[in-house]
């Protein structure tokens, strides 16, 4: 294989490792704020502590109420800002 052949395999290899590093990154530090919450403050309950414990004791059918909940409050809540900032930048 030729030099310049092997630099551009190379660049496109770092590239696409970089970028798997980078999607892995949020989920990651996701997974470990979540286990520092369990380990570390158990009480209060949280909702993601409450969506966990409900897994862990009872099933999937106990946590998809709370988790249902939870994702349409976010969204709402996102939608409201969204469209209460969009108002303020027309005037």
């Amino acid at each position: 294989m030729k030099p310049h052949i092997r630099l551009i395999l190379f660049g496109i290899l770092l590239l696409v490792t970089a970028f798997g590093f980078i999607a892995c990154t949020p989920w990651a530090r996701g997974i470990s704020e979540f286990g520092a919450v369990i380990i570390l403050a158990y009480h209060p309950k949280i909702v993601p502590v409450l969506v966990y414990e409900r897994f862990n004791g009872f099933g999937l059918g106990a946590a998809q109420p709370v988790a249902t909940l939870l994702i349409l409050v976010a969204i709402t809540s996102f939608s409201f800002l969204r469209f209460a900032l969009a108002s303020e930048r027309k005037n």
